[in-house]
This record gives structure tokens, sequence and C-alpha cells, in this order.
């Protein structure tokens, strides 16, 4: 980011007037038609989206038996769709019938089923779970719909109460504190817990493999973590998703207030320089995490693991001393302290998140708060 000077202003003030008259010229324009379908291919049951963008086409669809999003892109020539699915090879080729579709599938293997779709109903929403995300499309939450969050086995971990929740299809569990802190902060709480696990089982859904089956592993990582100050706890994912160029895996972290119940972020926890950190995803944002937020945890790791933190001798060593791994580290807190995890360039995965990376509770107490 550079610092704007006096001597842009008479710039900056045409640039603004240029953005906002393009910005009313785009909103002039046709909006996305954003459609959703219900129908058959064959005997099975589908659910298909398609949004269109002058004669370009895109779209997903899902069997309702196994949910597994599949991704469509093509054209529109007439009223006709022609659409193909680069993960599996499906081939779609559709012409308005009444208010709906109907055509053909093409599968990789050259088999061929009918396809028939008519308008979503307006009972389609009667079946969505509780307390979903609210960033989760229509379509998303049509995937989910069906689903239940079974109740499991209970527990007590540092004194606190908690019973485990798991969807049976994508086997994905989370814990609900039932005892152990006021129950307005159980039920804040637990109403996150609830929109975090929804949101990784519709992301379980959004991978399929090469087969058509599961291409992610999620799964909490450790116990969670209960202190009067804090709850937190961490997901542990692996994903080959189809059509990806790699398999990945990942940390997601979670951490909340035990005081207010809201979920908190990094820089509510640990923090550097002067005064409040920027807001999040800002361009001053990401300045401090490259410039005062990275370089400052480097030094601080140093001090508290400095074998760890050594700068290796080989070139394909793991370079903890590198600020840039540091800038966007996952994290969680533990009862030895803030755990923060490096974040490596994938030729390097090897390295990321190292266990020996904490922050002890007697480091995270000097912060400013």
């Amino acid at each position: 980011m550079t610092r704007i000077t006096s001597t842009f202003l008479a710039l900056l003030a045409l640039s603004a007037t240029i953005f906002l008259r393009a910005a009313a010229a785009k909103d002039a324009e046709p909006a996305k038609q954003l459609q959703i379908y219900d129908g058959t291919v064959g005997p099975a049951a589908i659910v298909l989206a398609i949004e269109r963008d002058g004669d370009s086409v895109s779209g997903r669809y899902f069997y309702r038996s196994h949910r597994f999003n599949i991704a469509l892109d093509g054209e529109a020539k007439g009223g006709a769709l022609k659409l193909e699915s680069q993960a599996t090879g499906d081939k779609l080729e559709l012409k308005p019938s009444g208010s709906g579709y109907e055509g053909k599938l093409t599968t990789a293997k050259s088999k061929t089923l009918p396809v028939r779709l008519r308008p979503l109903g307006a009972d389609a929403a009667s079946g969505f779970p509780a307390d979903l995300p609210g960033e989760l499309d229509l379509y998303e939450k049509l995937r989910l719909s069906g689903l239940t969050l079974k109740p499991e086995k209970r527990e007590t971990i540092d004194g606190k109460e908690i019973g485990w929740r798991i969807e049976p299809v994508s086997r994905i569990r989370l814990f609900r504190i039932e005892g152990g802190y006021p129950e307005p902060i159980m039920g804040a709480i637990n109403k996150t817990l609830t929109q975090i696990q929804w949101r990784n089982v519709s992301q379980y859904f959004d991978c399929p493999n090469g087969d058509g089956g599961a291409g992610m592993q999620t799964s909490q990582e450790g116990a969670p973590y209960f202190s009067d100050a804090y709850v937190s706890f961490a997901f542990a994912s692996a994903w080959d998703c189809a059509g990806a160029a790699h398999p990945d895996a990942g940390m997601e972290g979670h951490s909340f207030d035990a005081r207010t119940g809201k979920e908190i972020e990094l820089d509510d926890v640990l923090k550097f320089g002067k005064g409040t950190p920027p807001a999040k995803d800002s361009d001053p944002w990401y300045e401090y995490r490259s410039n005062t937020f990275a370089p400052a945890l480097v030094a601080l790791l140093e001090r508290l693991h400095p074998k760890e933190m050594r700068k290796p001798k080989k070139e394909d060593g793991c370079d903890y001393t590198d600020k840039e791994v540091w800038s966007f580290p996952s994290w969680r807190l533990t009862e030895k302290g803030l755990y923060v995890g490096a974040s490596f360039a994938r030729a390097a995965r090897v390295c990321d998140n190292p266990e020996w990376a904490v922050v002890p509770h007697a480091d995270l107490a000097k912060q400013p708060h």
C-alpha cells in the first residue's frame, strides 16, 4: 500500500467520479439469472441450479441420494442449454419444456439418461435444518435438507459438561456445552457451534472425489479447551476434490470469549504495535499482518522456541524465520497457551502447523488489552 499524497487528490476525485459512473452503468445491466430446478436423471432425483450471463451458463447439481456437488459450465443457444462437468465428464443437453426443461445426460462412459426438470416448489424450504449459516444459498440449504445432527455421548472436560452431535452421512462431529457456564453464554456459543458444524457438512458435500464419493475427511483435532476466559477447538481436514490440481490439508480453529459467548479473532488474543489492529480484511489489516504482526510473532517465537526457530542449513528445510509463513497462521487456544500454525506454499506443506509453536498463557497476559 502506498500513501496517497496531496498531489494525487485531483486524480483521486476524478477516479472516484469514473468509478461511480461505471458502477451505475453496471447496476443498469441485466442481473445474472439464478434458477433452481427439481427433477430426475433417469430414476434418480436431482436438484439443478443454473446461472446465466449472456450466452454463458454456469451450474451445479446434486443427486439427492448422495448430495455431492457437481459443477457445470456451458452455453445457452436460444432456450436450449448445453452443460458439461469437467470433474465427472457428465454432459447435459436441455430444451425448454413448459416452465422447466427436458433433455438428456450423457456420462463419461457414454451412458445416456433422460432428464426432466421443473421449477422448485414453494414447499422446498420445509426440510431445512435449524441454525444454518446465513451465507449458505438456497441450493446449499437444499443439499442439507432432511439431514440431522444426532446426539452422541456426553462427557465432562475441565469441569464442563458437553454433549456430542454427529451428522450421520458425513460423520462430522462437534460438541455442545451443557453445563459449566451461564445459560446465556452456553446458548450463544452452542448456536455458533451448530452453524460451524453445518458449514463443515456443506463443505464435505462440496468435495466429491474422482469416483463420486467423499473427497474430504474432517474431524475435531484433540479435546476442546475450556477455561473461565475461553472456549476453543479445531477441525483438522484433508481433501482431494475432483477437478482440483492437488490434494491438500489444513486446520480450522474456532475460539470464543467465555464471558460473552462471542466468537473471537486472533487479533483479540495476540496483537502487536500501537493501538487496535485495523478491521479484518481491510487493506490496512493486510499491511499490519505482513509488516507488524508477522515480524513481531517471529521475534516472539525465536525467544520462546530458539532451537526450533533456527534458520535451516538446507534450502529445502522448514524456514520458520520467514515472516511470510506467519502472517496468517491457523490458531487455537490450549491448556498450554496459544497455538499458532505456520502456513507454507504448497511445495512445503509438510512444514505447516508445527506442534511446538505455542505462546504460553503467561506471555498472552502481557499483551495490551
